[in-house]
C-alpha cells in the first residue's frame, strides 16, 4: 500500500484546494464499490421476491444518503424504482438525492413520479413546496390544490399551502387553510403555523390560544417542545421577555436540545442578563459529547461580541473552524466580528474566504458592503454580480446592488436590478429598496405602492418597511395616517425602537400641545432609549423634542447621554452643539463641533452646521473653509455649494458665487433648492432674465418644491408681472390639488410642529428662533401667492414673513452615517452675510437611519 501524498506546501487555498481534490478521489472510489453491495445482496438472497429487494436496496440508499454518498443513493434507488415504479418514498428519496447531484433535474424526477403516482398526497406535496421554494408560485399553489383534492383536509397540504399563501401577503387565505386544517385534524405543526400567524398579524391573545391546543394536541416530547420554543420566540417578539423564558423553560424540560438552549440564551441577552446568558450558551460545549452545531456556535460567537467580549468571540470562532473548517458560514462571522471593531481589510479577507470555500450570497454581499466603505466600488459591484448569478433569488443582493448604482448615479441601471429582483423575488427588503429608489427620484406614489405591498408579507420581518411607509406619510404632511401607520406596526413590533420614535414623531404633529400629550411623547422615546440605548436617532429626537418644549438643560443631557453611547454619530454632535448655539455659547458649541469633526471627520451636514455657526461669529474665512471641505468629501452635495455660494455673493465675490453654483447645479441637478437661491443672488443683482431661467430649472428638477414657487412669484410681483403670477397660480394648483385633498381629510396635519421643518431661513442670530409647522407655512405661502396675484403686493409681504432659522432645521432634521443606503435631500443652508440680513437661503439634513443589525437593508427615519 502506497503512502499517501503529503499536502503541499504554500497558502491555505493551495492546501485547502488539494484536500478537495484528494476527498473528491476518494469518494469516486467509493462509488465504484456500489457492485461488490449488490452482488453481495444477489448472492445471499434466497428466492425472486422483489418486494423484499427493493426495500433493501431503498434502505441501503437512505443509509448512503446521510452518509453523504449522493451517487451510490442515486443508483440504489434507481434499481428501488425499476422494481417498483410506484413507490412513492423512492421518488422522494430519488429528488432529495437528485437536488445534491444534479439540481436542474429535480424537475423532471418529480414530474415522472406524479406520472406514475398520480394519487400519492405525499409526492404532491413534496412537490408543490419544492416549486415553492423555487418561485414558481402558481404551479405550487395548484399542485396544493389537486392534493387537496385526492385528500379534503390533509394537514400538511393546508399547512404548506397556508405558508405559500402568507409569503405572497394573503393572510386572510392563510389563516382560512389553517384553521380549516385545525377543525378536521388538529395537528401541532398547523397549530403553530396558525399561531404565529396571528402572532405576526398583532393578535397575540390569539396567537396563545392556538400554541395552547397544539402542546394539547402534541404526540411526543419534541413536537411539545417545538410547540414551546415557538411560542417563547412570539413573548419575546412582543417585549414580554420574563414570560418567554419562563415557555422556553418548559420547552427545555419538554425535550432538552441545543435549539432551545441557544433561543434561552439570546433572551436572556436581550432581557439585560449578558451573565446569565453567556453561562448558558457556554454550557452547550461539553467535554467528551457531540461537538456543537456551526448555527450554535455562531450565536455563541455573536453573545460574546454583544457582551463586549470580542476577543472570547474570536476564539469561539478560530475553536469552531478548527472543528467545521469548511464550513463557509463560520468564516463569514469572523468577518463581521472584525468589520463591528472597525478592521475592514481584515473582516474582507475573511468575508472572500467565505465564499471562496463555498459561493453564498451573504458572503459577496457582506464583502461588497466592506468593498464599498474601503471605496472600491468596482469590487463591490462584481461581488454583488456575482451573489446574484450564484443565487438568483437572493433579495439582498438586488438590494444593495439597486442601491450601489443608483448612489453612483447609474439610474436606469438601478431601475432594471430592481425590477429583475422584484420579478424573482418580491420579499419585503426589496420592496423597500425599489421604493427608497422612487423617493429618490420623486415618485412618491410608487414608493407608496410598494411599501404597502411589503407590509403585508407576514412571514418576514416587515418592521422597516412599516417605519418607511409610516415616514412616508409623515413627510407628506398626513400626520394622521403616519399615526395609524405607526400604532398597527408598534402592535405588531412593540420592541422596535424605529417605530417607537416613528409613534413618538407622528403624536407629535398631530397632538395638541399640552402636559397629558406631552407626558405620552416622552414615554415613548425613553422606552426606545431602553430597549436599545445604541440607537442614536432616538437620543437625537428627543433632545429636539425637549428643546422644542423649552427643556434646553434637559435637551442637553439628553444629547449626552446618547453620545455616551454613539460616539461616532454626528447628527447628534450636530444637534448638541447647535442647542449649544441657540443658547448663545458660541465657544461651547465651537468645542462641541471640534470633538464630533474629530470622531466624525467626513460627516458633510456636521461641517455644514459648523460653518453656519462660524458665520454668526464673524469668522467668514473659517466658514469659507469648512464649506470647502465639506464639498472635497461629497463633491453632490447641493446644501454646501448652495451655502458656499450664497457666502460668496454676500460678501462681494459675484463671480466666485457664480461659479460654485454653477457646479453645483451640475453635480446636484436634483436639488431645487440650489436653483432657488441661485436665482435670488441672480434676482438682486437684477440679472431677471436669467433669474427666471433659473427657476424654471429648478421646477423641472422637483415640481413639488413649494418655496421655489413661493421666491418665482415674489420675483413677478416686484416686477409687476401680473400675467406671470396668473400662471404661476394655475401651476400650483394643479400640482398641489392632489394634495390639498389629501389634507381635508387629515385635518391635524397642520401641526407638524418638529423633526420636519423644510422652511427657508434668513436669520442667522441665535437669540431669533421661532417654531413654525411646515405643512401650515407651505399651505400659507400657496395662499399668499394666490392672493397676491391679484393685489401685486408679493414682495413685502414675503418679507415680513421671515422669521425661522437655520439652526432650528438642523436640530430638527435626524441625520446618519454616510454609510446608509438611504436618505432624503430637501432643503440647503443659506448662509448670509453680516451686511445682509433680509435674503433667504435654505436648509437640508440628510434623514438617514443607521442599518438595524439583524437587517440587509436600511430605512429612513
Amino acid at each position: 500500500m502506497t503512502a499517501p501524498t503529503p499536502p503541499p506546501m504554500g497558502s491555505k487555498s493551495k492546501r485547502r484546494a488539494w484536500m478537495q481534490r484528494e476527498l473528491k478521489k476518494r469518494i469516486e472510489e467509493k462509488e465504484q464499490e456500489i457492485s461488490t453491495d449488490i452482488d453481495l445482496f444477489n448472492e445471499t438472497w434466497d428466492g425472486d421476491d422483489d418486494s423484499a429487494r427493493q426495500r433493501f436496496y431503498y434502505h441501503q440508499a437512505v443509509r448512503e444518503e446521510r452518509k453523504q454518498r449522493f451517487q451510490r443513493a442515486k443508483a440504489l434507488l434507481d434499481k428501488c424504482l425499476e422494481l417498483n415504479p410506484t413507490d412513492t418514498f423512492s421518488w422522494m428519496a430519488l429528488a432529495r438525492v437528485t437536488k445534491e447531484t444534479d439540481p436542474l433535474n429535480v424537475q423532471d424526477v418529480y414530474e415522472k413520479a406524479i406520472e406514475n403516482c398520480p394519487t400519492s398526497i405525499h409526492i404532491h406535496h413534496a412537490y408543490a413546496v419544492y416549486l415553492h421554494r423555487i418561485g414558481k408560485l402558481d404551479a405550487a399553489r395548484e399542485l396544493f390544490e389537486k392534493g387537496y383534492e385526492i385528500e379534503p383536509g390533509n394537514c400538511y397540504i393546508c399547512q404548506a399551502w397556508g405558508l405559500l399563501e402568507q409569503d405572497c401577503g394573503n393572510s386572510t387565505k392563510a389563516r382560512e387553510l389553517f384553521q380549516k386544517a385545525v377543525t378536521d385534524n388538529p395537528n401541532t405543526e398547523v397549530c403553530v403555523a396558525l399561531a404565529r400567524l396571528e402572532g405576526e398579524e398583532g393578535n397575540l391573545e390569539q396567537a396563545r390560544q392556538r400554541f395552547e391546543l397544539a402542546i394539547n394536541v402534541s404526540k411526543s416530547p419534541v413536537q411539545e417542545s417545538d410547540a414551546y420554543r415557538a411560542w417563547g420566540m412570539i413573548e419575546e417578539r412582543y417585549g414580554n421577555l420574563e414570560n418567554s423564558e419562563k415557555i422556553l423553560i418548559k420547552s427545555f424540560r419538554a425535550k432538552p436540545n441545543e435549539e432551545t438552549i441557544v433561543v434561552l440564551a439570546k433572551v436572556k441577552m436581550r432581557n439585560g442578563d449578558a451573565p446569565g446568558a453567556l453561562r448558558l450558551i457556554r454550557s452547550i460545549e461539553r467535554p467528551k459529547k457531540q461537538w456543537p452545531t456551526v448555527a450554535a456556535m455562531n450565536v455563541w460567537a455573536n453573545l460574546e461580541a454583544k457582551a463586549g467580549n470580542f476577543d472570547e468571540a474570536l476564539k469561539v470562532i478560530q475553536l469552531a473552524i478548527s472543528r467545521y473548517e469548511n464550513d463557509s458560514g463560520l468564516y463569514l462571522t469572523w468577518g463581521s466580528l472584525e468589520e463591528k471593531q472597525g478592521r475592514l481589510e481584515e473582516a474582507s479577507c475573511h468575508y472572500k474566504e467565505s465564499f471562496e470555500i463555498k459561493a453564498n450570497g451573504p458572503a459577496f454581499v457582506a464583502y461588497a458592503r466592506v468593498e464599498e466603505k474601503l471605496g472600491n466600488i468596482d469590487s463591490a459591484r462584481d461581488a454583488l454580480e456575482k451573489a446574484i448569478e450564484q443565487d438568483k433569488k437572493h433579495a439582498s443582493a438586488y438590494n444593495a446592488l439597486g442601491l450601489l448604482e443608483l448612489t453612483a448615479g447609474n439610474v436606469k441601471r438601478a431601475e432594471e436590478v430592481f425590477k429583475r429582483g422584484l420579478e424573482l423575488v418580491p420579499s419585503a427588503d426589496l420592496l423597500n429598496g425599489a421604493a427608497q429608489m422612487d423617493l429618490r427620484l420623486g415618485r412618491v406614489a410608487e414608493a407608496r405602492e410598494k411599501l404597502e405591498r411589503g407590509v403585508r408579507l407576514t412571514r418576514e420581518d416587515t418592521s422597516w418597511v412599516w417605519h418607511s411607509l409610516g415616514m412616508l406619510e409623515l413627510r407628506s404632511g398626513h400626520g394622521v395616517a403616519a399615526k395609524k401607520i405607526f400604532t398597527e406596526a408598534s402592535k405588531r413590533y412593540p420592541q422596535s425602537p424605529p417605530l417607537l420614535v416613528g409613534l413618538a414623531m407622528s403624536m407629535a404633529a398631530t397632538l395638541p400641545k399640552g402636559p397629558e400629550q406631552d407626558k405620552d411623547i416622552r414615554g415613548l422615546f425613553e422606552k426606545a432609549v431602553k430597549i436599545d440605548r445604541y440607537y442614536p436617532q432616538a437620543w437625537q429626537c428627543w433632545g429636539v423634542f425637549e428643546h422644542r418644549q423649552g427643556e434646553h438643560t434637559k435637551a442637553a443631557k439628553i444629547f449626552k447621554a446618547g453620545l455616551s453611547f454613539n460616539r461616532n454619530h454626528g447628527a447628534l454632535w450636530q444637534a448638541w452643539a447647535v442647542l449649544e448655539t441657540f443658547n448663545g455659547n458660541i465657544f461651547s458649541a465651537r468645542s462641541i463641533f471640534e470633538r464630533g469633526s474629530s470622531r466624525c471627520p467626513d460627516h458633510v451636514h456636521l461641517l455644514q452646521a459648523w460653518a453656519c455657526m462660524e458665520v454668526r461669529a464673524r469668522n467668514i474665512e473659517r466658514a469659507r473653509q469648512l464649506l470647502r471641505k465639506a464639498l472635497n468629501i461629497d463633491p453632490t452635495s447641493g446644501p454646501c455649494y448652495s451655502a458656499l455660494g450664497l457666502l460668496e455673493a454676500r460678501h462681494g465675490n459675484i463671480e466666485e458665487a457664480r461659479e460654485v453654483f454653477s457646479r453645483g447645479i451640475n453635480a446636484a441637478s436634483k436639488h431645487a433648492p440650489l436653483f432657488r437661491t441661485y436665482a435670488e443672488v441672480e434676482s438682486r443683482r437684477r440679472n431677471f432674465t436669467r433669474a427666471r431661467q433659473l427657476f424654471e430649472q429648478g421646477i423641472s428638477a422637483d415640481p413639488t418644491y413649494a418655496p421655489l414657487f413661493h421666491s418665482y412669484a415674489e420675483l413677478e410681483g416686484m416686477l409687476g408681472n401680473l400675467s406671470a403670477l396668473s400662471m404661476l397660480q394655475k401651476r400650483i394648483a394643479s400640482i398641489y390639488e392632489k394634495q390639498k385633498e389629501n389634507e381635508a381629510d387629515d385635518v391635524d396635519s397642520s401641526r407638524v410642529h418638529y423633526i420636519l421643518m423644510e422652511e427657508p431661513v434668513d436669520d442667522f442670530e441665535p437669540k431669533t428662533f421661532m417654531e413654525t409647522s411646515i405643512e401650515a407655512e407651505e399651505k400659507d405661502r400657496l395662499d399668499e401667492a394666490a392672493e397676491d396675484a391679484r393685489k401685486a403686493q408679493i414682495t413685502q409681504r414675503f418679507r415680513d414673513r421671515k422669521t425661522i432659522d437655520v439652526d432650528l432645521d438642523n436640530l430638527e432634521e435626524e441625520d446618519g452615517d454616510e454609510d446608509d443606503e438611504y436618505y432624503d435631500e430637501d432643503e440647503d443652508d443659506g448662509v448670509p452675510g453680516p451686511e445682509d440680513t433680509e435674503d433667504e437661503g435654505g436648509d437640508d439634513i440628510r434623514d438617514e437611519v443607521d442599518d438595524w443589525e439583524e437587517g440587509d437593508v436600511n430605512f429612513q427615519n
